[in-house]
């Protein structure tokens, strides 16, 4: 069976690491990948690079760079937005991808005004930054889909492109058009094979059939590129991971550094050799990153809280036949327009604001401030 190597060695010979792992590594990607269409075209324009270097950069800025879960928390955002320019994406949703947990984390001091600041202070003062276009499609789809990995999400997605592909209909073709799938993607295939493997490996997270359900998609939106992915995901998953993760596959986010490696466990039928490392590995890991600074505890905002248990509950409810796909995307589409209460309710948002060229001063760090 393809999807169940046991051997972490041959999975990494044979799949590898493939998603930039430095600033410099996506910036030289993002500006010199060509058009798929036309090879004498770079892919993305001027203005595209200005957007995805601003989004990058109030990622580096904003959030702390320090132990997230193994590696840099840096290192997976720039590993998504690389994913998804070998998926030839947008390079708007380049940007998106390039800062997308930016309101599930803490702000440095310097862009943070304290915790009485209201949600829209915060946004509105974010979207002087990055426009906002960017700004909506980061709080919007941190809401509604950053709920993952979460498993009966997933199956509930393949239900609606597999009803899509036999009987069309008004519902299915929206939900489908506004579904970030390539985001979705890449964000549980960076995890799994990126810089962030010691999150998907070590803390129990997913369920293996998780990564299963990942290449369902992937064939189904007969994407073969990201049916490679995907399936090179499966395979580090397999490699890696306990079938049973039992309690600690729902949970969001790690309390602490004890909490992420209490739970360690290899898949028991992994390689010998993998089960002898794997202890060494996990050991060293924990001790010698008492060297690096500790990320920022994360921050839900209210909104975003609620958007992402109630997108959980209703995947669940749906996947479990509790309710029809009609009322699960009702519901849904119900709950989304809950995420624009700013935009109904505050007069600074009636105007729509480009991405200005010039950085703002105030998200601007002070001379020497470091950022890492």
């Amino acid at each position: 069976d393809q999807g169940k190597s046991t051997s972490l060695s041959h999975v990494l010979e044979t799949h590898g690491f493939k998603f930039a792992r430095s600033s410099t590594q996506l910036i030289l990607e993002m500006a010199y990948t060509r058009s798929p269409t036309n090879h004498s075209q770079q892919m993305y324009s001027a203005d595209d690079l200005q957007m995805i270097h601003r989004s990058l950069n109030t990622m580096r800025g904003f959030l702390n760079m320090g132990l997230w879960d193994g590696s840099e928390g840096m290192m997976h955002f720039l590993g998504t937005a690389s994913c998804m320019i070998k998926l030839q994406q947008p390079g708007f949703k380049v940007a998106v991808a390039a800062a997308h947990s930016i309101y599930l984390q803490k702000w440095r001091e310097y862009a943070f005004r304290g915790k009485d600041e209201s949600e829209c202070d915060e946004r509105h003062r974010l979207r002087s930054l990055v426009g906002s276009d960017l700004e909506r499609a980061l709080w919007v789809d941190t809401g509604m889909y950053g709920n993952g990995p979460w498993f009966s999400c997933f199956e509930s997605y393949i239900k609606i492109v597999e009803r899509n592909q036999t009987k069309p209909d008004a519902m299915t073709i929206r939900f489908l058009e506004e579904l970030p799938y390539h985001h979705l993607m890449c964000d549980e295939i960076e995890e799994a094979m990126g810089g962030n493997a010691i999150l998907s490996g070590h803390w129990k997270r997913r369920n293996t059939t998780f990564f299963d359900n990942l290449v369902t998609m992937a064939q189904l939106m007969n994407d073969p590129i990201s049916v490679k992915l995907s399936e090179d995901a499966r395979q580090m998953s397999h490699a890696m991971m306990h079938s049973n993760p039992g309690k600690w596959y729902k949970e969001e986010n790690p309390k602490s550094k004890k909490e992420l490696y209490r739970h360690v466990e290899l898949n028991p039928e992994a390689d010998a050799v993998d089960q002898e490392r794997w202890g060494e590995m996990v050991g060293f890991t924990r001790h010698e990153q008492d060297l690096v600074p500790h990320f920022l505890p994360p921050r839900e905002r209210l909104t975003m809280k609620i958007g992402i248990a109630d997108t959980r509950f209703l995947c669940d409810q749906f996947a479990s036949g509790h309710i029809t796909m009609e009322e699960y995307m009702a519901k849904f589409f119900e709950l989304k327009e809950t995420m624009y209460a700013c935009e109904k309710n505050d007069p600074r948002f009636q105007e729509e604001v480009p991405l200005p060229r010039k950085i703002p001063d105030w998200a601007i760090p002070a001379l020497y401030t470091s950022v890492m």
